[in-house]
């Protein structure tokens, strides 16, 4: 069996950005396999923080581009961001630079600047130049390709032939090579000016070696250790059609139920319904998930430990299925058994997600009572997390979905007044900066949730 694990290949990211340190160039961009985006980000985050190893400073901007105006917009606001004073004192950097001496008391970042792209531009490079970083380049990090809209490309080909930006500040994001949206950046200014950089990484074995450590500590050919080792590989099979899935599943199917244990039925089933999921199999998704629900729903009247996870991240992925086919309403009637049911187990977190989703399907059919109403329970039910859980989860989410929803269902001013009040206290002073830099309400938010939330349960 292959040794490869995490590290090895996180060292493999750093050793390609290595061949590209201290060189001159004003772009680069990582091209990625699908399951190589995450090291690439977590890489790129990390450099951004206080422990990065490369010389050069890393910023990293949240705003994802939809148009040019909305973008720049955004891309300033959290720039200015940046620069107020943080309610904890730990977290205030400017501050920290003036009481160390690296920059004057007085500075102040010029916030009378047009709301454009080349204004953060110019603040950054009088940044750096206060801040007497001759030898230092300032790293523009932008989310990956996939997460913008169409035309995101252009927008850096318009910049990038501007001829205004310094040598010294320099852009980078991730492209997917099965779906390149940056593709023509390179083409445009030559291998020269924008680099694309390819690590050779093997992260779907290194990711296996990882969960092979766990099974059964070191006892593979348990029961138990035969159930988790054929769980990846039905996961395997939903990427290699070379793989008979339907043998696998079964495979699966039969190891969970010979376990005996309600974790063990229900989960196979809810893992053999995502295998489907992925691969187009919406029927046979759909009669996986149901047996999940059944068999979990039966455990949660006997009060089987356990049984509560398994059905929440099972209706979960039975609303994505709904969604996925258009049936809104179905997709509806799971959130609110899920509302129902979580809040009977006192699960607020996932009391204010069902809320949220099923008000996002509301506004969607334009049904704007019943979204405003859905919308406002779920920020009551988020009210009741604490502040960091607000401030760094889905509530955000809510929070912008009420304020869309008021303006488009046209409520008086004083609805969205006590709105912007309540953010105030429940969030921070700083909540629309917050909004400006929170992911997008997307599919692929609700497939990701989905994915973590079967992730804890085969944890326990």
């Amino acid at each position: 069996m292959s040794e490869t694990s995490a590290a090895q290949e996180f060292n493999k990211v750093r050793e390609e950005w290595h061949l590209i340190d201290k060189k001159n160039w004003e772009m680069a961009i990582w091209v990625s396999e699908y399951q190589d985006l995450e090291i690439l980000d977590k890489f790129m985050d990390i450099e951004a923080s206080p422990i990065g190893i490369f010389d050069d400073i890393f910023f990293k901007f949240n705003t994802f581009f939809e148009n040019k105006e909305q973008y720049e917009q955004g891309l300033w606001n959290e720039f200015l961001a940046w620069f107020e004073t943080p309610q904890e004192e730990k977290y205030d950097i400017i501050g920290a630079l003036k009481e160390d001496g690296f920059l004057p008391k007085d500075y102040e970042v010029n916030s009378d600047l047009p709301p454009v792209f080349m204004s953060v531009i110019q603040e950054l490079k009088r940044l750096k130049n206060t801040l007497k970083m001759e030898d230092i380049n300032f790293i523009l990090y932008f989310p990956p390709a996939k997460l913008h809209q169409n035309n995101w490309s252009k927008w850096f080909i318009n910049i990038l032939g501007t001829g205004q930006i310094p040598k010294d500040i320099r852009f980078a994001s991730i492209d997917l090579r099965q779906e390149r949206v940056l593709k023509e950046i390179q083409s445009t200014y030559g291998k020269q000016r924008v680099r694309e950089l390819y690590a050779d990484l093997n992260m779907l074995a290194a990711m296996k070696n990882e969960m092979d450590k766990d099974s059964e500590a070191g006892k593979p050919n348990s029961p138990v250790g035969k159930f988790q080792k054929q769980v990846r590989k039905v996961m395997e099979a939903t990427a290699n059609n070379k793989i008979d899935l339907d043998k696998e599943t079964d495979k699966l199917k039969k190891l969970g139920y010979r376990l005996n244990l309600l974790n063990t039925k229900s989960s196979s089933h809810l893992i053999c319904a995502i295998a489907f999921s992925s691969k187009q199999k919406t029927e046979k998704a759909f009669q996986e998930v149901n047996s999940a629900i059944q068999l979990t729903e039966r455990g949660m009247m006997e009060n089987v430990e356990g049984a509560y996870p398994v059905w929440r991240a099972a209706m979960l992925l039975k609303a994505a299925l709904y969604m996925t086919d258009k049936d809104n309403e179905q997709a509806i009637f799971c959130y609110k058994k899920l509302t129902e049911k979580s809040k009977e187990q006192k699960d607020l977190f996932y009391t204010m997600e069902g809320f949220r989703q099923s008000a996002f399907l509301f506004a969607q059919m334009n049904r704007w009572k019943e979204a405003w109403t859905d919308c406002i329970l779920s920020l009551e039910a988020g009210s009741m997390l604490d502040q960091e859980m607000r401030r760094s989860s889905t509530y955000l989410f809510s929070a912008e979905l009420a304020i869309e929803i008021a303006k488009q269902s046209r409520r008086d001013s004083s609805d969205i007044q006590l709105l912007y009040d309540a953010f105030t206290t429940l969030i921070g002073e700083d909540w629309q900066q917050l909004l400006e830099g929170k992911e997008s309400l997307t599919q692929d938010y609700l497939q990701k949730e989905v994915a973590q939330n079967v992730e804890s349960v085969l944890s326990k």
